[in-house]
């Protein structure tokens, strides 16, 4: 029997880092923003579009340049090399000091599962940080929104990701405010709207067109002691059509910060 590898030492597969980002922003221009200056030059292939968030949430105690109407879409990927298609696994940081960007801070599990085949992508969700409240909403739209924006790269023909995300295995994870943001996403997910407004025009557009994603793990590290994994039987980027069934909670256990024996038992529900 071939021994198997320890998947926490590194991989033999090589990748790519990239930085995208949504053009304009100029933090570079504001000396309180500097450690955002690196998303002022996104690679020309991977140039995002901005959404409104302001129907969820107010943006943090920084000074954006830009406002909760049109907020950039910025990250870090790391890609194997080769042909794919290889599954994806995304994380959004919590909510830390906002003049400290947190997004860099899952590099590390980005290139490690890179290097076992894995495209590792770590989001900013940084806006919403910093004596921020009732924002978790805004987390959700924008995990799915950074979601939705690797399909668009999977369907583009001649981008580099064209064809090489395995849209049948995503998992979104999340860290503390994060990982609350991931719950959200999931039930958001199944809506045509929230509270009379749409949960994301561009989410919600053409859903009856859009293929959905089959078989996703979506895990979320969530605040105050909430571990979430939701083993979904489908979850469709555009939102659940009308008429469209329900997506059930199957699985859940509890974890935030700390590893313990207590915690390790975790609760399962079937």
């Amino acid at each position: 029997m071939a021994e198997l590898k320890n998947p926490a030492l590194t991989g033999d597969v090589p990748f790519d880092t990239v930085i995208y980002a949504s053009a304009g922003s100029n933090y570079g221009g504001v000396p309180a923003l500097v450690q955002y200056a690196i998303y002022d030059t996104p690679d020309p292939a991977f140039v995002t579009p901005r959404i409104n968030i302001s129907p969820f949430a107010n943006l943090g105690t920084a000074p954006w340049p830009f406002p909760n109407t049109n907020v950039p879409l910025n990250g870090h990927i790391c890609i194997p090399r080769g042909r794919g298609p290889f599954p994806l696994m995304m994380f959004a940081h919590g909510n830390h000091g906002p003049l400290e960007n947190s997004t860099p801070g899952y590099l590390y599990l980005c290139q490690l599962l890179a290097s076992h085949g894995v495209i590792g992508a770590t989001i900013d969700v940084n806006f919403l940080n910093g004596g921020n409240f009732g924002e978790n909403d805004a987390r959700g739209i924008v995990h799915l929104e950074h979601v939705k924006q690797f399909r668009t790269w999977n369907s583009t023909t001649g981008h580099r990701l064209h064809g090489r995300v395995d849209l049948n295995r995503i998992a979104i994870v999340g860290h503390s405010r994060g990982g609350e943001g991931v719950g959200h996403a999931s039930f958001f997910n199944r809506l045509d709207a929230h509270a009379g407004a749409s949960v994301s025009a561009s989410i919600v557009a053409n859903a009856s067109a859009q293929p959905s994603i089959k078989r996703i793990m979506e895990t979320s590290v969530g605040f105050t002691s909430s571990l979430l994994l939701n083993f979904l039987d489908e979850l469709n980027l555009n939102s659940v059509a009308p008429g469209g069934a329900s997506v059930p909670l199957r699985r859940r256990c509890g974890l935030h910060g700390a590893w313990n024996q207590a915690e390790q038992a975790g609760t399962w529900v079937n």
